[in-house]
């Protein structure tokens, strides 16, 4: 508790008594103030322009992160980066329900216009974003036997599906490697110890024991997959992950297993050990020696992330100039459109 006196003479029933509700009475004296100088400079940043809706959208025109408004911020001397649409909408209508994300019913991601915006869950909003596609970005239509809903309601096109299995299959596999229409197809209730085995081929690697190569369905990575049925309900697993639990049990909380024979198609157990995410992520990145345009990953040229990523400096300096290009081009053809 803190005593102020009103003035140097006073007596002491005349002082003033400051408790914890004085205090952050008077901390809240400055919080308007903040909010509407980031308002202000919200503001500053906005074009209106009409949209799919009856009233206009308020298009944002500074910088971007997946299309979404951003502006950098300082609290309590922590600067940090916020999405526009979702501080407007807090500011304006009020806090966002725990569990749900903010909607946009104009169909415009930069747009921060808080009519127009909602609070769904994540489902509900995959489901709006999905179901107004027709096509997919390779122009197959979303309707009919080519189209696949998933259980979270995402729809997705069934023959780019395929196109992307046999892309791994051929990748993965080599010129050399049995295609699965050759594999002898196991009857119903076939333990999958058999099963894994049946679709495996023993070659030497990069270790002293010989590599476990599986020569079955790959996900999306490039891992081995199987469909198993545990407690009456089927499955698909990941073949390398089944393997290390049936010989030395699950792996610690927020584990992964890492290969330490770098082949992702390899079911030897012997190859495989539990470790975290960050670990997993440097024992991967840290073998490479160029990024994918060609640049060196050393010296100055490297920017190491706070999970050991490494990335190329180059490459990030020209995307970024590359988005500020088409901030410039976008904010000028709306204020010349307005």
């Amino acid at each position: 508790m803190v005593v102020v006196a009103s003035s140097g003479a006073a007596p002491p029933d005349r002082y003033q008594v400051i408790g914890p509700a004085m205090k952050d009475l008077t901390s809240q004296v400055h919080q308007p103030d903040r909010q509407s100088r980031i308002s202000d400079r919200i503001m500053k940043k906005i074009v209106r322009r009409r949209g799919n809706l009856d009233t206009p959208c308020w298009l944002w025109t500074g910088s971007c992160s997946n299309g979404y408004g951003q502006l950098s911020i300082s609290n309590a001397g922590v600067r940090r980066m916020i999405y526009v649409h979702r501080w407007l909408y807090e500011h304006d209508i009020g806090p966002i329900p725990p569990g749900c994300v903010v909607h946009h019913q104009c169909e415009t991601p930069n747009c921060v216009n808080p009519i127009h915006l909602e609070p769904v869950t994540q489902r509900q909003n995959m489901r709006e974003f999905t179901s107004k596609k027709t096509l997919c970005k390779h122009g197959h239509p979303l309707s009919g036997e080519n189209l696949v809903v998933t259980p979270q309601g995402v729809r997705k096109c069934r023959e780019c599906s395929r196109r992307q299995q046999r892309r791994l299959g051929a990748l993965g596999r080599g010129a050399t490697d049995r295609t699965p229409s050759q594999h002898a197809r196991h009857r119903a209730g076939t333990p999958v110890m058999d099963r894994i085995e049946a679709k495996t081929e023993k070659r030497s690697g990069p270790l002293d024991t010989q590599c476990w190569i599986w020569m079955g369905s790959l996900c999306g990575p490039g891992y081995g997959q199987i469909r198993v049925t545990e407690n009456g309900q089927s499955k698909r697993v990941l073949v390398h992950r089944w393997m290390y639990e049936r010989r030395f049990g699950p792996p610690p909380p927020r584990a992964v297993v890492h290969h330490l024979c770098d082949t992702p198609r390899c079911v030897n157990p012997e190859h495989l050990m539990a470790v975290t995410h960050g670990e997993n992520t440097r024992a991967t990145t840290d073998r490479i020696t160029h990024c994918k345009h060609g640049h060196r990953l050393d010296g100055d040229n490297v920017m190491v992330t706070r999970d050991g990523r490494r990335i190329c400096r180059a490459c990030r300096y020209r995307r970024v100039r590359q988005r500020v290009q088409q901030l410039d081009l976008a904010r000028k053809s709306l204020l010349y459109e307005c």
